[in-house]
């Protein structure tokens, strides 16, 4: 509906793995999860913290970069100048239609 605030469904995520997604349309076990020291981050997370791993983040790895954005307006772009818009092809997790 016109006016209405954003929900997470409108939440978008796109690392070098994941091409544009929906945060609606990736598995369960990942989560995106922000604090004051690391930033944004994205997590595969396990039954136990030892097991997660982290797939993305704000200030991390330059190869582990994050873009999200609420219905287009992006919040956060860690890419470095030069990296791709997308992920290259064969690197998608999944089929390509977010499904990790």
């Amino acid at each position: 509906m016109e006016g209405e605030a954003p929900s997470y469904h409108d939440l978008h995520i796109t690392t070098a793995e994941i091409g544009r997604t929906s945060i609606f349309n990736l598995p369960y076990d990942l989560q995106v999860m922000c604090c004051r020291v690391a930033g944004w981050q994205l997590w595969r997370t396990a039954t136990h913290p030892s097991g997660w791993i982290l797939l993305a983040g704000e200030y991390d790895n330059p190869d582990k970069w994050l873009v999200l954005d609420v219905s287009g307006h992006v919040i956060v772009d860690s890419r470095r100048p030069g990296a791709p818009e997308e992920p290259p092809p064969g690197l998608v997790l999944g089929d390509g239609d977010g499904v990790v």
